[in-house]
């Protein structure tokens, strides 16, 4: 969203630099021709007094156009200037979350692997649970039998 506000404004400055580029080629048209009109009017100073000030007052006017224009470009290499700056800004908390996260995938891999590790040795605890069941399964049943043994022995030696 930022990129696509970012890209409006970068094509809205170009549109306004290319304009203003114009205006002050066309003022810069306009300087020369009344330039050019002042040296004419020199020359006949003495019919044509109130066209030189009329050509003045464009002059003026053409002067206040320019110092506007030349604030418009202030205006804009600043705001090039800012643009520049949140750019490098944005590349480096890119890089920044791109770093968290192989960091967090190789994190994961970890957990992933332990995780398998423990559920492998659930397994061997199971078997190693059920054999032991049996173990002691078949220990008590020999168990069992021996004592029954014994007491058919102990029985046995007393009958005699």
């Amino acid at each position: 969203m930022i990129k696509r506000h970012l890209s409006g404004q970068v094509n809205a400055l170009r549109t306004c630099v290319i304009q203003t580029q114009k205006k002050l080629k066309i003022a810069l048209n306009e300087k020369a021709l009344v330039d050019e009109s002042v040296s004419q009017l020199q020359k006949a100073l003495v019919k044509k007094q109130q066209k030189v000030a009329d050509s003045q007052k464009t002059i003026q006017h053409v002067k206040v156009e320019i110092s506007e224009l030349l604030k418009d470009c202030d205006e804009i290499e600043q705001f090039k200037t800012s643009l520049k700056t949140e750019m490098e800004q944005e590349l480096k908390f890119k890089q920044d979350i791109q770093r968290i996260a192989i960091k967090y995938k190789k994190l994961i891999q970890e957990q992933r692997k332990d995780k398998e590790k423990i559920a492998q040795g659930l397994v061997q605890q199971k078997k190693i649970l059920s054999n032991l069941k049996r173990r002691r399964d078949t220990l008590m049943h020999d168990n069992n039998k021996i004592y029954d043994d014994f007491n058919r022995v102990v029985q046995y030696d007393r009958e005699r």
